[in-house]
């Protein structure tokens, strides 16, 4: 039962509790209280409460209103943030850090940040996480709950993957025609929409976990073009993955084509990272750099300026983590017999080796120079003629 209170006692809780209150603080003459934000309706406030209710309630019942601003803005803000866009929800956590009493709610934005985006360094360091594989995972002493984003699928088993391919199989979609024009194929997309996770196992390599072991790469192919056409974010990992993994080149290509249609920043940021990294192979680079050219995002050559610029600089020489060494002769070195130099075998320079962002710089522009290219003025003047109208090319 709830103990209804004087006029005189509610204001003078109104006045003691003005530092602590939460949220507004709608104080009804029958001494409920709701906590929320509220629009009138003629004579009626329509209240919004932070648990998500609505209530409504005769304006002249209500006796006291306490105001938080802080909180109220704060809620607007957050009300307004689509659940993937990740810089809106840092932004946002951010915000709340340098208002007083919303630390809480900062730290509920960075956890936002990364159910969109694991790879978000800023929220990662926010929060006291840890990188595990590139993601910002909690440590594993002080775990907290992670944050689920929709019901969880059991893994799909093989049988219904093998129907699914074979459903694949009719699907035929003429030489030369856009997959988006077939009707069919905008049906099977509408169907990964609903259940990503099933055409993920299609497209899976054989004898990856959680593949359903299709032989044929003419239908995982099929999978990977129907995930690009569902735009959804969820197929974003399965087509990363493919792209890099799977040992047939079609289904590796049509991967990366579909990879583009998904117009994923974080994917765009992923095949960056994968261009310019000296830990790959130079057939790995190149894949991720014909994924970038049909992306077609300026930013994609934007971020390869800017890896370019370090490499150029004296960085990423052949393995950023084994600097040159000091000796050139000796035990140790490429020298160890002491011979003369100019008796030293020769090989020809492998840029793919000594310029990772070098060699993914020609590969998604379709530029290179004859001379000057590994002098960064080049490019810049390059790039500031260019960038305006640059039209990739596939």
């Amino acid at each position: 039962m709830r103990m209804r209170l004087g006029g005189g006692l509610i204001l003078g809780l109104l006045l003691s509790a003005a530092a602590t209150a939460r949220a507004d603080t709608f104080i009804l003459k029958s001494g409920v209280t709701y906590e929320g934000v509220a629009t009138k309706d003629g004579d009626t406030l329509v209240i919004r409460t932070y648990d998500g209710k609505t209530i409504r309630v005769k304006e002249a019942d209500v006796m006291g209103i306490k105001k938080d601003e802080p909180r109220n803005e704060y809620f607007e803000r957050a009300q307004k943030i689509k659940p993937d866009d990740a810089a809106a929800h840092y932004d946002l956590g951010q915000w709340a850090l340098g208002k007083k009493g919303l630390h809480a709610e900062a730290l509920e934005q960075f956890k936002l940040v990364l159910a969109a985006d694991p790879f978000h360094e800023g929220a990662g360091k926010a929060l006291g996480y840890v990188q595990k594989d590139g993601r910002w995972v909690p440590p594993a002493a002080s775990a907290p709950e992670p944050i689920e984003i929709g019901p969880v699928r059991p893994e799909l088993p093989a049988d219904q993957a093998r129907k699914l391919a074979k459903e694949l199989e009719k699907v035929n979609i003429p030489g030369g025609t856009d997959w988006e024009k077939s009707a069919e194929a905008m049906a099977m997309a509408e169907r990964a929409r609903e259940t990503p996770e099933a055409f993920a196992a299609v497209l899976k390599a054989p004898g990856q976990r959680g593949s359903g072991n299709v032989n044929d790469a003419v239908i995982r192919a099929k999978a990977a073009a129907v995930l690009g056409l569902t735009g959804d974010r969820r197929a974003m990992q399965p087509l990363l993955d493919a792209c890099f993994e799977d040992p047939d080149d079609r289904v590796r290509w049509a991967a990366a084509k579909a990879l583009p249609k998904l117009e994923e920043p974080i994917a765009l940021r992923k095949l960056v990272d994968v261009a310019v990294a000296a830990k790959y192979p130079w057939p790995t680079r190149k894949l991720a750099s014909i994924a970038l050219r049909r992306y077609g995002d300026k930013d994609g050559v934007e971020r390869l300026m800017s890896e370019l610029s370090y490499e150029l600089a004296g960085g990423n020489f052949r393995d950023p983590k084994n600097a040159p060494r000091a000796a050139t002769s000796g035990p140790g070195t490429d020298n160890p017999m002491g011979l003369p130099l100019d008796n030293m075998p020769t090989q020809p320079e492998d840029d793919t080796v000594i310029y990772p962002a070098l060699s993914a710089m020609r590969e998604v522009t379709g530029v290179s120079f004859d001379a000057g290219e590994k002098d960064m003025r080049t490019w810049r003047e390059w790039w500031k003629k260019a960038g305006p109208d640059f039209q990739f090319k596939d």
